[in-house]
């Protein structure tokens, strides 16, 4: 059995795709077959994920080169424990024979490995190297272990004890890349960018992000030194913070200026909609008249979620078309979301907002909706992430979106109406610039809608 999700980029409801068999009364009973041997359910995993590519895959490879790339995977697993296996294969143009004859290969290499080598680690190499042949950064299999993590952060993030920084590594440093919205490090005037040299007066040079995040990891009220490097101004900076306990909803609003809402989504979770339409009541419920709908670092998540958060700033029409393989494609409309915002509207991105962010943005543009900040990411592609029975999974790609007007977007992005650099500043906070020329605009429009009104 296997379980599909479908993502727009790194992200439709789950389905659970079952068989349930029924037995009619006086029948004889049915024969309990014994469970798949470690070794069988390897080579029907190998099976099922080989199929998945050739059939759902938006561009698939050449079986041939799949089952080529699958025979190195294992050849190198194999080496590295001391067991040779010959990764030549001969091809004779019938699919069906070659697989077969691929997984008759598999058998021999699972069945003689020594006993540190489980069969499915065998069965798991070979697999991550097809898939990797496939040639698309998108599509990837992940391994139990790797899957429950992928779960685990399509979940609403659970409170932790930190200081609000997200972290990433480049040219061997660590840098802050993000600073949350009232968190000790915005308190603290730390800014993305800022390159950490030393956590409690130890120096960090060629340390991994993962060794850094836990030495700043400590106990909530806690204090920790942080030695900062500021490129953009050549300063080095020493902070010390209290670590807190800190809440990352996927959505959150407020009342940003008179009659102005502000509303920040982070990615697109299960649910999000319906946290989207209840702060959408409060906002107006508070008296916004005019919207801030701030997309902005927000990787994607479940292309229904997009469909169904469009359609609350969409009265009708079209989201989405999603273009699939051999000339398929199907439409995503406008869905019967309440409340219905389609007052004055604006849109902030960046170039992290990708996937279903831009289905999002990209439909609101076409609809003549302004988009401030700067290109997004341009990730138009869809893909479905399938849950095998033994924990692991497959993201595979097989779709691509256009917007409502029918643009690609991929590899391009989309062009903000108004382009605003951000500078050094914290998203979300009086010195955002972004937010700031959107508050801006939202008081323009409004003025207007008041003047029309009045004629």
């Amino acid at each position: 059995m296997r379980r599909r999700r479908t993502l727009a980029g790194l992200l439709v409801l789950a389905v659970i795709l079952a068989v349930t068999t029924l037995q009619p009364a006086g029948a004889q009973p049915a024969v309990v077959q014994p469970a798949p041997t470690p070794v069988q359910s390897g080579l029907q995993l190998f099976s099922q994920i080989f199929r998945l590519i050739n059939e759902e895959a938006y561009a698939p490879a050449a079986y041939q080169v799949l089952l080529r790339a699958a025979a190195e995977g294992a050849q190198r697993v194999l080496r590295g424990s001391g067991l040779d296996f010959a990764a030549s294969v001969t091809f004779t143009g019938n699919e069906r024979q070659d697989l077969q004859t691929m997984l008759n290969r598999l058998q021999q290499a699972m069945e003689r490995a020594p006993a540190s080598l489980p069969p499915a680690e065998i069965a798991y190499a070979a697999i991550k190297a097809m898939v990797q042949a496939v040639g698309d950064r998108n599509t990837v299999f992940l391994t139990p272990a790797e899957q429950a993590r992928f779960n685990e952060q399509q979940q609403e993030p659970q409170p932790f004890v930190g200081i609000g920084v997200q972290l990433s590594e480049q040219s061997g440093r660590v840098i802050i890349v993000g600073v949350l919205e009232g968190s000790p490090a915005a308190a603290g005037g730390i800014l993305p960018g800022d390159v950490i040299l030393s956590v409690n007066g130890q120096a960090v040079e060629g340390r991994s992000v993962t060794d850094v995040r836990q030495l700043i990891a400590g106990e909530e009220g806690a204090p920790v030194t942080l030695g900062l490097l500021r490129p953009a101004t050549g300063e080095s900076v020493t902070v010390t913070l209290l670590r807190a306990r800190i809440v990352q909803p996927t959505a959150t609003a407020r009342m940003i200026a008179p009659n102005i809402g502000y509303l920040r989504l982070t990615q697109f979770r299960m649910g999000s909609a319906d946290q989207v339409g209840a702060l959408l009541r409060q906002l107006q419920a508070d008296g916004a008249r005019g919207l801030i709908l701030d997309l902005r670092n927000n990787p994607g998540g479940f292309l229904l979620e997009s469909v169904d958060i469009a359609s609350h700033f969409l009265q009708e029409g079209l989201v989405t078309t999603v273009r699939r393989p051999r000339g398929r494609s199907t439409t995503y409309l406008v869905r019967p979301r309440e409340p219905k915002f389609v007052n004055d509207l604006v849109v902030l991105m960046n170039g992290r907002s990708a996937s279903a962010s831009e289905v999002v943005a990209g439909a609101l543009q076409d609809a003549g909706v302004k988009l401030i900040g700067e290109t997004s990411f341009g990730k138009a592609s869809v893909q479905v992430v399938y849950e095998f029975n033994d924990g692991s999974g497959l993201r595979l790609t097989v779709a691509r979106y256009l917007t409502r007007n029918g643009r690609d977007i991929d590899g391009a992005g989309l062009t903000p109406d108004i382009a605003v650099p951000i500078g050094l500043a914290v998203v979300g906070t009086a010195g955002d610039a972004q937010l700031q020329r959107a508050i801006a605009l939202v008081s323009e429009q409004l003025q207007l809608s008041a003047q029309a009104a009045a004629r």
